[in-house]
């Protein structure tokens, strides 16, 4: 697949192509839609994957490909939408949460990751470490933007 990641600073931007995007864009700057036109021919995404859909998904719509698909992982309010945009795009749109799954999804999903681990299909790209004492200030950290990878808790009182 041909991959269009979005970041917001140089650094971000480097991780994405690090991680395997063919493209990475920054989302902050008032071209990137116009950006994500001329990388697809003006075709539009197959597939977004929606982080943010209380800022994005009004655009997201707009920058579908016909019969694309928008997943939505991660919200922070309400999110308003054109829906005769996503109905000229015949697109859908689905949000996901992990709780949602049943025992036997958890176990399969588990069994995935692992095995793309085991064969380096996926590499985590570990970002900021707190001990589990710090929850707080770690949650802080991940809401105030510009995480660059997984944010850690660690057992015990010092960073592993």
């Amino acid at each position: 697949a041909r991959v269009i990641g979005t970041a917001s600073t140089p650094e971000g931007r480097a991780a994405v192509l690090a991680a395997g995007a063919t493209h990475a864009i920054d989302h902050t700057d008032p071209g990137h839609l116009d950006e994500v036109r001329r990388l697809t021919a003006g075709r539009g995404a197959d597939l977004i994957i929606e982080m943010r859909a209380d800022l994005n998904l009004y655009d997201d719509i707009h920058l579908l490909a016909p019969r694309g698909r928008i997943v939505i992982v991660g919200a922070r309010g309400r999110a308003e939408i054109a829906p005769r945009s996503l109905m000229g795009a015949d697109g859908d749109i689905r949000g996901v949460l992990l709780w949602n799954m049943d025992d036997n999804e958890v176990a399969d999903g588990f069994a995935e990751i692992d095995r793309m681990l085991r064969e380096g299909a996926i590499r985590p790209v570990v970002g900021t470490r707190f001990p589990l004492t710090a929850a707080g200030e770690a949650q802080e950290h991940v809401m105030s933007g510009g995480a660059a990878g997984r944010v850690v808790l660690t057992m015990g009182s010092s960073p592993a």
